[in-house]
């Protein structure tokens, strides 16, 4: 577990979130249901650890997932996560955080655990549900070089309002919350270009809430066969509006002060739908085409932000 985690989380010891806005998270219960008609990726490979650069696929979602003025048309499919990720650094990994393994492993003659997708609905309800089936703890192996522990869990990924949901299946463990297993937590991590926060879940498996304390233990127990959680999350940026003066603005473009050369820039519509992302050049920085309105643009520079509200006339 401590391999993985810590690597994605060191960051969020310093992080000062700007683009703070919480997913909405609620928990149910209902019968699980193995996926019927799915297609099964990796097929015939023992798997571990696919966030490796050299093991990265991403997987058309058949629709855009929106998430805090971003969008995504694909997600990358790890060990038990999935995540969306796009060339500005931006990112958003969802799923369990105990480190999952193919039960294969440990003979290392065929899989045991297949992974699957199925696509269904159509937009504005399309969804891409991932399942792994009978799948092990790598932390197991580690404690007592066994895989005798499974779990069997579906992430669906809907396109309406932005929900990523978890749905656990059929499980079995020797001791509950099994002993090697330090930290229980389900849940997302998200890296925006200027902040990175972690919503994990916490406390009692069938009630639980969740929290930002990267420490936290996470769960009393493993979450029992039936046990769904559920996050919706913001699809648009939330951005404080800051006056900055001394700026000159233009039709296709606007000048900058001497502090602002050479930073991070990216440009918003007033709804917190991100736009365009780019470098200032020297002092100016030309936009792209945009309709007459108001937008904002975001400046980043030496862990500094500021934010401006411009106007392009007709």
């Amino acid at each position: 577990m401590e391999r993985k985690l810590m690597s994605w989380c060191v960051a969020l010891l310093t992080s000062i979130s700007v683009l703070a806005q919480n997913p909405t998270f609620s928990y149910s219960n209902s019968a699980y249901s193995n996926l019927v008609g799915a297609t099964p990726i990796y097929v015939d490979s023992i798997w571990d650890d696919m966030d490796y650069p050299s093991t990265m696929t991403k997987f058309k979602l058949g629709f855009n997932f929106k998430w805090k003025g971003y969008s995504f048309d694909s997600v990358e499919i790890f060990d038990g996560l999935i995540n969306f990720s796009d060339t500005s650094g931006a990112s958003l990994l969802f799923g369990s955080f105990p480190d999952l393994i193919d039960r294969g492993a440990l003979q290392e003659i065929k899989s045991k655990s297949p992974i699957s997708i199925k696509k269904s609905g159509t937009s504005p309800n399309a969804k891409l549900e991932v399942e792994w089936r009978n799948a092990g703890y790598f932390d197991e192996i580690d404690f007592n070089s066994t895989l005798a522990d499974s779990t069997t869990l579906t992430i669906s990924i809907q396109e309406l309002n932005s929900i990523l949901e978890m749905h656990i299946g059929n499980s079995g463990y020797a001791s509950n919350p099994p002993q090697y297993l330090e930290q229980i937590a389900f849940g997302a991590i998200e890296n925006t270009t200027s902040s990175q926060n972690i919503y994990f879940t916490t406390g009692n498996s069938v009630s639980p809430t969740i929290t930002s304390d990267v420490n936290t233990i996470g769960l009393s127990g493993m979450p029992a066969n039936g046990q769904k959680y559920t996050f919706k999350f913001s699809q648009v940026a939330s951005i404080p509006k800051v006056a900055v003066m001394g700026n000159m603005f233009y039709n296709s473009g606007f000048v900058f002060n001497k502090k602002y050369a050479n930073a991070n820039i990216e440009i918003y519509s007033m709804t917190g739908h991100l736009l365009e992302m780019g470098t200032i050049n020297a002092y100016h920085f030309k936009h792209k085409q945009l309709n007459a309105g108001y937008y904002l643009a975001v400046v980043r520079k030496n862990d500094v932000t500021e934010t401006l509200e411009f106007f392009v006339p007709e």
